[in-house]
């Protein structure tokens, strides 16, 4: 049911995307959308990409689609895709380690919820490798949570997206395993990241600080960052709105096609069908993540698009990165136009003619790999850019 990664080599490049700092997100012009036999759909995908979608689509229309199965299979069937898809960097710039989050980090939604929170940390084998410079001798550490519409994705399934961004940034990165729906609804999820975000800040778990720092380092110092794509671009903004009201200090969020709103959205009817993720399954997700959820307090802490104002303006640095051809196009952009309007720095970057997290797919699409190690360089120079340590000096 995964489709093969053979394609014919294309000479389109990620040149037309705005690398500007404060860039007021633009609209793009909207190229008309058509049906046909073979499912393609949409005039102006760059070629890899609409190559990708009509294997996938074909794969759909043979095995059923994922809000048809049950999410014991969509879970294996998105993990063995991510597997396949990902082109990055080997394993062997990078090194790993498993840890258990105690559930004490937990909120209190969860008081009764015992079970501690999975992490896999990656330490690169050379600091700063690519060269990126850093003002201090601080350890950056990323917190990355992986996508999949709070219903699918998982550690191992990321587990090459994790090992390139360590090896490519230079930082250590904690990999979370939250807790997924429907078997957990929202704001389980949120309060897992969070968890985990409040022990990286702590650092008092030597399982931990001996991994990821030198044994000579003796005056250890960090700073923390947090990313992820679709659901874990939702819970990254969510989870950078909630730390900044704790006084937990983040250097930047990127959100990597985050869902950002409960609301529909033109580009989520105009690329309901075919382009990778389908209304359908948005719809499945949605469900299995909110509906019922009796614990949810904030309509924000699962649409962050909905915080007041007065929240969003004290939320960390952000890099925002959509794609043209992306169900969630329109409210990333929208999360974006409002954190400018808010006072927050934003790097906005929407890549034309391509689909939701196409930077994972690079054995599929050329212009993945590119892509993908821009938004490393810009994680890193973030970290260069931040002027706070932890543990702050007294």
């Amino acid at each position: 049911s995964i489709p093969s990664a053979e394609r014919a080599p294309n000479q389109f490049q990620p040149n037309e995307v705005n690398r500007s700092e404060h860039v007021s997100p633009q609209t793009p012009e909207r190229r008309p959308t058509m049906s046909s036999e073979k499912k393609v759909i949409a005039m102006g995908l760059e070629p890899d990409a609409a190559a990708f979608c009509t294997r996938l689509t074909q794969s759909a229309e043979k095995n059923g689609q994922t809000s048809e199965k049950t999410p014991t299979e969509a879970r294996e069937e998105y993990d063995v895709l991510f597997k396949v898809a990902f082109k990055g960097a080997d394993d062997t710039g990078s090194e790993c380690c498993d840890i258990d989050v105690p559930a004490s980090f937990r909120g209190d939604h969860d008081s009764e919820d015992i079970a501690d929170i999975p992490v896999r940390v990656y330490r690169p084998k050379e600091r700063d490798p690519h060269g990126y410079e850093n003002s201090s001798a601080a350890t950056n550490i990323i917190l990355y949570v992986h996508g999949g519409g709070w219903t699918i994705g998982s550690i191992e399934g990321y587990d090459k997206v994790c090992q390139h961004l360590s090896t490519r940034t230079g930082a250590a990165v904690v990999s979370i395993g939250y807790r997924l729906a429907p078997e957990h609804k929202a704001p389980a999820a949120a309060d897992d990241v969070m968890g985990v975000l409040r022990w990286i800040h702590q650092m008092s778990d030597v399982r931990l600080s001996s991994f990821i720092f030198d044994t000579d380092d003796k005056d250890r110092r960090w700073r923390v960052g947090i990313a992820g794509d679709s659901a874990g671009g939702n819970l990254s903004a969510v989870a950078a709105i909630l730390a900044s009201q704790e006084g937990l200090h983040l250097c930047f969020q990127g959100l990597l096609f985050p869902a950002t709103s409960l609301k529909p959205t033109e580009s989520r009817q105009r690329y309901a069908r075919g382009l990778f993720i389908s209304q359908q399954t948005m719809d499945w997700f949605f469900t299995n993540y909110v509906a019922g959820a009796s614990q949810l307090q904030h309509t924000w802490h699962v649409a962050p698009l909905e915080a007041p104002g007065s929240f969003i303006s004290r939320v960390a640095p952000a890099l925002v990165v959509t794609a043209e051809f992306d169900p969630l196009v329109d409210e990333g952009r929208a999360y974006a136009e409002k954190l400018k309007r808010c006072g927050v720095q934003v790097d906005y970057r929407e890549y034309p003619g391509q689909i939701h997290v196409f930077p994972f797919l690079g054995q599929f699409i050329q212009q993945a790999p590119l892509a993908l190690d821009e938004i490393c360089a810009t994680f890193a120079r973030m970290f260069a850019r931040t002027t706070t340590d932890l543990p702050p000096k007294l």
